[in-house]
């Protein structure tokens, strides 16, 4: 997200395909809160929350886009805004038409569908700040072609089947601060190269079938202040009571942790967990997905941290 007062956006002309649209465009004025979360594709306007249970900061979660029109032809932008580029899934075959725009044309893009290759095509936005990709095609040796991406601040990969060592590539992305990972076969290994990444302040595993000894080994002495992990199926209670036992002597604490859709755990479970993993640092803890009645929020809310 920019800065306030962030004035490096000049009003311009953005030149896409007359022939056709390859997808939406919304604007964001530089300066203001959004992007809070890895959801900003979705471009919601209402308080993130978890099943009614809204979090204490919830006014900061809040997402300032408006949809500016088609991604066809000549497009004004105004000034001190950033544009995001929604890709139409039928636009798969048309990503080469991005090679043609400016370094700073685009600042936010979500592209499905790529074939492989196509990552080449965007090698020259070197002003994106927020990328979502979905392609089960992307492979290690294409995800070297970000390094370039200087600016990127959020980065989302879903369903990339291919991508393992390839995040090594993440390590010069000086300001990437939200990276999620979603349905992605990471090894061990890789869990390595995302300790290198200086400014990573929230980290997402979502389907993720890590082992316990990875999620020990490799996941705790991460220097990441915000870990959530959804639908990791290989995470048990005793995990997390492991996981529990190591942040207690990490150099940076956990100040947020969330674990969502995780049908092995149970609101005790959770209860325990809280209690045992920060002492209290803990601002926010969602619990979508899951069946967990208002007394055991309750009980979770009443946690003593002193002791």
């Amino acid at each position: 997200m920019a800065e306030q007062g962030d004035s490096e956006l000049p009003k311009r002309t953005v030149k896409f395909p007359t022939e056709l649209s390859i997808g939406s465009l919304y604007v964001h004025q530089s300066g203001t809160a959004a992007f809070q979360l890895p959801s900003w594709w979705s471009f919601a306007r209402t308080p993130y929350h978890f099943q009614g249970v809204t979090p204490r900061s919830a006014p900061a979660y809040r997402y300032y886009w408006k949809q500016l029109g088609s991604a066809q032809g000549n497009v004004e932008v105004p000034a001190d805004h950033e544009l995001a580029l929604v890709a139409h899934e039928e636009s798969h075959n048309h990503y080469d038409s991005l090679a043609k725009l400016l370094p700073n044309d685009l600042q936010g893009l979500r592209a499905t569908f790529m074939h492989r290759g196509d990552l080449r095509f965007i090698a020259n936005l070197t002003g994106l700040r927020y990328l979502f990709l979905a392609s089960e095609e992307l492979n290690d040796n294409e995800l070297v072609g970000l390094e370039g991406l200087s600016e990127l601040q959020i980065l989302m990969l879903i369903g990339c089947h291919n991508v393992n060592t390839g995040l090594s590539a993440l390590r010069d992305l000086t300001k990437l601060r939200q990276l999620e990972l979603n349905a992605v076969d990471v090894t061990d290994r890789a869990l390595v190269d995302l300790a290198q990444i200086p400014s990573l302040d929230l980290l997402i595993f979502n389907e993720m079938g890590m082992s316990e000894d990875a999620f020990i080994t490799y996941l705790t002495p991460l220097p990441v202040p915000r870990l959530f992990l959804g639908n990791c199926y290989n995470l048990t209670v005793a995990t997390l009571e492991r996981i529990a036992q190591t942040y207690h002597g990490a150099p940076r604490p956990l100040v947020e942790f969330r674990v969502y859709d995780n049908t092995l755990m149970n609101g005790e479970d959770i209860k325990f967990f809280l209690k045992s993993v920060s002492k209290g640092q803990i601002e926010i803890f969602g619990i979508p997905g899951m069946p967990v009645t208002k007394d055991t929020l309750k009980q979770i809310e009443g946690v003593d941290w002193s002791s």
